[in-house]
């Protein structure tokens, strides 16, 4: 199991549903070169919302809802990455 560095994403350790969501993909087993991916993924969009000054939405925090939508949002074919 993976131990979660909360120092390293502060934005997530301050989000109960983005703090469980990741420490359930450690707890789960993914590797941790995936968790840490997760984590910095999910801290700058906390950062960039919190930027915009809106409040976050996270999608759905589980399956591979999430991981598809951060992979939409740097890839640019996302609103939000424009």
């Amino acid at each position: 199991m993976h131990v979660i560095q909360w120092a390293r994403c502060p934005l997530i350790a301050q989000n109960d549903y983005a703090r469980r969501w990741l420490q359930s993909v450690a707890d789960l087993g993914h590797a941790r070169n995936t968790v840490e991916a997760y984590g910095r993924a999910v801290e700058e969009y906390l950062s960039f919302t919190k930027g915009l000054g809106v409040a976050s939405r996270l999608p759905r925090l589980g399956g591979t809802i999430l991981p598809r939508t951060f992979a939409r949002f740097w890839s640019g074919t996302s609103r939000m990455a424009r």
